[in-house]
């Protein structure tokens, strides 16, 4: 029998990988543990059993942390653990308002991972050194699971662990939200150093968040480093400088040097719940260009009682916070400490790779890719596939395009370098709509 080969002679090649893209939807939670005991610096969990069944009690900051990124819905399919080797002594400074008959009281999470309530009412003429003292003996006759100790400092109060290193956390209850203002002056142990560390070992992570730490020093050094390398950082911040005139806070800070890369997000129970975990677990569940911060609720975080002052201190201050309108919590606003909005600088991240790793891919896979204007037509080809995929994803409008000068007028120096550099697009962001003023006309 003849072979149908002598018709049609068939070749099949598997082609080798592609190179290979950025991931853009992954967190990071960093924190310094000791209990479960890692040897690796980086670890990647999908579920909050597989936290517990490598050790972590469902009282740490790990796991407080993972079930902020993993309650939402939707939400990541992944998120990784960066264990941090230098642990931060934390310390909470609370300065009171002075006010007569007035409750003063405070959720303190101990280190044991237990809430307690501490608190002290003010008599009828009361002064600041009175009410500095009622709190820190109410904090002060905690269980001793608590394990901290407040010092009376007269104008303020200082709160610190009992064992340095150990994590605890201080927020005021509702009633005397606005009686107190907190603060966590505390030193930067060296989180550049953690995180270039647990970077060098795993980079998948596109997004962090400090689990244990919400110092002004430690997430100032943490932008820091954050803008440089290309990774998001949402850090949680009980400051509430932040939320008042002023530039001494953290967000003012961070503002102050351009960081397109690192938002503050103010929440006054920043310790106790990881804001910055629920951002991230609901903003990296959604692919780039689908999805902006604000208007957004988040499961697991108590919404703050903002007056519209503080709301647009935070908002100047280019920070984010989750307040409540209502019977309605959203997130506002969503730009970066640049100013930047932050799903701009994450969708810009992922075109850029994506075309990128097209680009090389195109230049890998051919044999010889002539500096022809046929090689440029080839370049441009995927370049506009790149686009065209953009513009499906939401990130850009339509109306893009593609410039492509004729080879010839390259340079000769380029052209005997082999680098084409005239290849460029045009492109509008597809934006998005985040408030809106309504205009109308009623007749009778």
């Amino acid at each position: 029998m003849a072979s149908l080969d002598l018709i049609v002679d068939i070749h099949t090649s598997v082609a080798g990988p592609s190179v290979q893209v950025e991931s853009f939807g992954i967190p990071m939670v960093a924190a310094s543990f000791t209990s479960p005991a890692w040897s690796e610096r980086y670890r990647s969990y999908s579920d909050l059993d597989s936290v517990i069944a490598d050790g972590f009690t469902v009282t740490s900051p790990v796991y407080r942390a993972l079930a902020n990124v993993f309650a939402q819905n939707p939400t990541v399919s992944s998120c990784g653990v960066g264990r941090r080797a230098l642990s931060s002594t934390n310390r909470v400074v609370i300065t009171p308002v002075t006010a007569n008959s007035r409750l003063y009281s405070f959720d303190v999470l101990g280190v044991d991972g237990v809430v307690y309530v501490a608190s002290f009412t003010s008599d009828a003429s009361a002064t600041v050194v009175e009410i500095c003292a009622g709190i820190t003996a109410a904090i002060n006759g905690l269980a001793a699971g608590a394990a901290v100790t407040a010092t009376d400092n007269t104008s303020n109060v200082s709160v610190v662990a009992d064992v340095g290193g150990s994590y605890f956390a201080v927020a005021p209850v509702a009633a005397c939200y606005s009686l107190v203002s907190l603060a966590q002056p505390h030193a930067d142990p060296g989180i550049a150093t953690d995180l270039a560390a647990i970077a060098a070992e795993n980079s998948e992570w596109y997004g962090v968040v400090l689990a244990d730490d919400q110092g002004a020093a430690t997430i100032t050094a943490a932008a820091a480093w954050c803008a440089p390398n290309k990774k998001i950082l949402v850090a949680g911040s009980q400051d509430s400088a932040i939320k008042a005139a002023g530039s001494a806070d953290v967000a003012s800070v961070v503002a102050a040097t351009s960081n397109n890369y690192a938002t503050i997000a103010y929440h006054s129970r920043a310790g106790h719940e990881c804001i910055g975990g629920a951002v991230l677990g609901m903003f990296f569940a959604r692919n780039p260009g689908a999805v902006v911060l604000a208007g957004k609720t988040l499961v697991g975080i108590t919404a703050d009682q903002l007056t519209n002052t503080e709301f647009n201190y935070i908002k100047t201050k280019k920070a984010l916070s989750y307040t409540s309108f209502g019977s309605l919590s959203l997130l506002q606003e969503g730009r970066m400490a640049g100013g930047q909005w932050a799903d701009v600088v994450r969708d810009m991240d992922w075109f850029e790779a994506t075309a990128r790793g097209a680009l090389v891919d195109a230049i890998a896979s051919n044999d010889k890719l002539p500096y022809t204007d046929v090689g440029a037509a080839v370049l441009s080809g995927v370049l506009r596939s790149c686009l065209q995929r953009a513009e499906s994803a939401g990130v850009f409008a339509s109306g893009w395009s593609v410039s492509v000068p004729a080879v010839s007028s390259v340079s000769p120096a380029d052209k005997s370098n082999r680098i084409y550099r005239t290849l460029k697009y045009y492109a509008v962001l597809a934006g998005g709509i985040q408030s809106l003023g309504v205009g109308g006309t009623v007749t009778q």
